[in-house]
């Protein structure tokens, strides 16, 4: 009798205990699914809502029950769809259907829709989820379509309204490495928001922050992503390969990437003249250069994150990559040299390059409401370099039928830690964010060849950060203002040996400021931030590097960090946005070509610190839907006002229309068109324009689950730079051809979406 009442006590417990899940599917009157609906649980009579789910792609969503049986009902919105009210009976809601939201006025009827970009304060949103850009094949051609990024014509990758490259942040998560952004689904993406004058939680050599936020997601189980592409050149081919794996049990969630990338006989050709001037001598010589690469490269990530509640979460992440792990760069070389216009050398040298970098990038993080009005998010970072990089290189001199043989050997490793604490704590109507970033790096070089004798070189830094951020709105106005102080220790070792002349401590204190304001139907922003720029460790070792038998490379150790003043003007006035900033760069960080001091006929490429002078900066973006059509124009104007410090000053301009065609909810077309004039481009002078020309085509298939594209870049080849320096003792002319026209193609499949791994709680907002 005692187990009989003891084993239906239990069956009670069990049961009471027991949260049923509403389960459902969301359609529109055309029986098509509805994305990103908010489906709320409310009970009643007080209308407390206690949980909240989002529709998927599918327009399924499950929906906890935790109203320990109140009253409940559940609520439906949708900014395109009238709101619905359900009283639900059982778990299992089946289909239900909306109604689009209309007005009639008369013969016009108004369908309600959120804009596609929105500016706040110095934030600009782009509605990703309710827009044609979720139809994208790749994350990457979506950031291309994001409002005042326009692709990067100098440090590679993107730039945001002109102001370099910017970081990203999936939910508030900070990635380091591209792969993590470039590699998302577009479909999975809710928003996207540009940080455009970033505060004092960010380094200050941060131009731009662009945050993803993802959209919520319900299900257990395994899911992912493969991808595949191929770039078909005239002379070779290049394979991305990669998958993406997680698996998802309660609130953890497991996860797996690889990563493969191939090329296979990668051709382009090179041009040079170098002429130097050097007493009593007048020294030319000509170059031309035929390399092909054929190395392979291989990356895996693994790692894991789990939700203790809505209030805790952890998480962490390992990821190893080896570049290249197999395959040579080799490199035909044709020289002619000049003293005083008569010929005295004619060359051929024959490169053969192995240059192997391996990587190692750790990161494990705790994300916490401490209290109500209290955030913490807590990050350690660690970044392992090793590289090995060797060369062969024969130089015949066809005049005088003899060959020289030089072998260059270059060995660094590196480490770097980094921990980060931010607090973001509520005051009333405003927000203060304030915190502290530790961080110690280590780096060992080890160069020799047999022309050059060089030291071993050891480079060390300590730094650490406290900032504090104060954000308040006044009425209609948002003010921001913020402070971050940083500390570094520079040490410079030679052969074991500490230089203290060459070793450095800096301290900067680094303000910012903003004001946001409506004016009418624009909103404008006006900001102020203090930026720093240190040259990399690798820009700092004091020994002459062989490039060629007229060129060396050089480090300069004595550099002095950059200082950047710089005010913005930024204004949005529906699909138009336009920013105008002016810098004074202090102590500016550039190349330089110089006399050798180990020998007076080779000039050796080094960096310095220049004379202060002025910069400006104006983007133009408009962007709309039309219909089908997303068109979106980026004009940007470039002038720098460095007379007598850079050896050029004239300003540049460029132009990019990129266009989205959604023919229909299978088929998408994306035209690129780029234009970039003539002009200065930090200290070089871009002697020919450049434009392009890219042409895709991208089929849904299986509910959009499996996307093949394929087109055209650069149909004309006409990208190459073609760049000039000058100064007193040299100057030098490149021509670079990579054979940019290619047909490309893709592949790209997910399946079973479930919740995403990246668990920020917006520390950041």
């Amino acid at each position: 009798m005692k187990k009989a009442i003891l084993l239906l006590l239990l069956a009670f417990c069990a049961m009471g205990g027991a949260q049923p899940i509403f389960k459902g599917v969301l359609v529109g009157t055309d029986q098509k699914p509805i994305n990103a609906a908010n489906i709320i649980l409310i009970t009643l009579p007080d209308s407390t809502l206690v949980k909240g789910a989002i529709s998927d792609a599918k327009g399924v969503f499950e929906l906890p029950n935790t109203a320990e049986h109140k009253k409940i009902i559940i609520k439906i919105t949708h900014l395109e769809y009238e709101p619905k009210i359900l009283t639900p009976t059982q778990s299992q809601l089946g289909t239900i259907e909306l109604t689009p939201a209309t007005n009639q006025l008369g013969e016009v009827v108004l369908t309600a829709r959120r804009p596609i970009i929105e500016q706040k304060g110095t934030r600009i949103s782009t509605n990703v989820a309710q827009s044609s850009l979720q139809n994208l094949p790749r994350a990457e051609m979506l950031i291309n379509f994001l409002p005042g990024v326009s692709t990067s014509y100098t440090g590679g990758g993107f730039e945001v309204f002109g102001k370099g490259n910017p970081i990203f942040f999936i939910n508030n998560r900070r990635v380091r490495n591209l792969d993590d952004v470039y590699h998302l689904s577009p479909k999975d993406i809710e928003s996207i928001e540009l940080e455009t004058q970033p505060g004092a939680e960010h380094d200050n050599s941060v131009g731009a922050v662009i945050y993803i936020k993802l959209k919520k997601k319900q299900g257990d189980g395994l899911s992912g992503s493969i991808e595949n592409e191929e770039y078909f050149r005239k002379n070779g081919l290049h394979n991305n390969s990669w998958a993406n794996l997680n698996y998802r049990s309660g609130k953890t969630d497991l996860f797996l990437n690889i990563g493969a990338y191939n090329n296979f006989k990668n051709h382009f050709y090179r041009n040079n003249e170098l002429q130097t001037f050097t007493t009593p001598h007048q020294w030319r010589v000509t170059t031309n250069e035929v390399s092909d690469n054929n190395d392979k490269s291989a990356e895996v990530k693994v790692g894991f994150s789990h939700d203790f509640s809505d209030k805790h979460a952890i998480g962490a992440s390992v990821r190893g990559g080896i570049t290249p792990y197999s395959g040579h760069a080799y490199t035909q070389q044709e020289t002619a040299t000049y003293r005083n216009n008569a010929i005295i050398a004619k060359g051929l040298n024959e490169y053969d390059q192995f240059n192997q970098n391996k990587d190692l990038n750790a990161n494990a993080y705790y994300e916490g409401k401490l209290t109500d009005k209290l955030k913490l998010q807590t990050d350690i970072d660690y970044i392992g370099q090793r590289s090995n990089n060797q060369t062969d290189i024969i130089e015949h001199n066809l005049l005088t039928s003899s060959a020289q043989k030089v072998h260059k050997h270059q060995e660094a490793s590196s480490n770097w830690w980094n921990l980060k604490a931010t607090f973001l704590q509520q005051i009333g109507k405003g927000a203060l964010n304030y915190g502290t970033e530790l961080s110690n790096q280590y780096r060992k070089e080890t160069y020799n060849d047999n022309a050059l004798t060089t030291p071993d070189i050891k480079n060390t830094e300590v730094r650490s950060a406290g900032f504090a951020s104060w954000a308040y709105p006044l009425g209609k106005i948002s003010t921001k203002v913020g402070l971050r102080y940083e500390y570094a220790d520079f040490g410079y070792y030679e052969n074991q040996q500490k230089s203290e002349v060459k070793s450095r401590i800096y301290r900067h204190w680094l303000p910012n400021v903003s004001v946001a304001f409506p004016w009418d139907k624009t909103q404008f922003t006006l900001s102020y931030v203090r930026k720093i720029k240190r040259p990399a460790f690798y820009e700092l070792s004091d020994y002459s590097a062989y490039s060629s038998p007229f060129l060396y490379d050089r480090g300069n150790p004595y550099v002095i960090p950059q200082l950047n003043d710089e005010w913005t003007a930024l204004a949005t006035y529906g699909p138009i946005s336009a920013s105008l900033m002016y810098g004074h760069i202090r102590n500016a960080i550039h190349n330089d070509y110089s006399l050798s001091a180990i020998n007076p006929n080779v000039i050796e490429k080094t960096i310095r610190n220049y004379d202060h002078y002025n910069l400006l900066k104006g983007v133009l973006n408009a962007q709309m839907q039309i219909g089908k059509w997303m068109p979106k124009l980026t004009l940007t104007y470039y002038k720098p006002f460095a007379k007598d410090v850079l050896p050029t000053s004239e300003a540049a301009f460029s132009a990019e229309l990129m266009n989205q065609i959604a023919l229909n909810d299978k088929w998408l077309v994306l035209a690129l068109f780029n234009y970039v004039s003539k002009g200065t481009e930090r200290e070089y002078y871009m002697y020919e324009q450049r434009s392009g020309v890219h042409l895709f085509v991208a089929r849904m298939l299986f509910n959009q689950s499996l996307t093949i594209y394929g087109g055209v870049m650069d149909a004309f080849n006409q990208l190459n730079n073609h760049s000039e320096f000058r100064n007193p003792y040299i100057m030098s002319r490149q021509s670079k051809n990579y054979e940019n026209y290619c047909i490309k193609v893709g592949i790209d499949y997910n399946f079973n979406t479930t919740q995403n791994r990246y668990k920020g709680h917006g520390v950041n907002n």
